[in-house]
């Protein structure tokens, strides 16, 4: 099985209220997780770490928010 080396960084809505999103390098984007800039930027280096793939990053998400 190839490995393939994923990255996130945190995205930004621009709205009034910022909400922080997670992007990756293959362009799934999971918006608004918080508005709390540090615990999204714990959570894309948590991915970045662990490579996790873009398929599973909105339930990695949604059990983040649910934690």
């Amino acid at each position: 099985m190839e490995r393939r080396d994923y990255h996130y960084e945190v995205c930004s809505d621009g709205a009034a209220l910022v909400m922080f999103g997670i992007r990756s390098n293959s362009g799934v984007c999971v918006r608004r997780v918080s508005s709390d800039f540090l615990e999204v930027d714990r959570l894309v280096r948590k991915c970045n770490r662990l490579q996790v793939s873009p398929i599973h990053l909105g339930d990695v998400v949604e059990d983040y928010c649910r934690g």
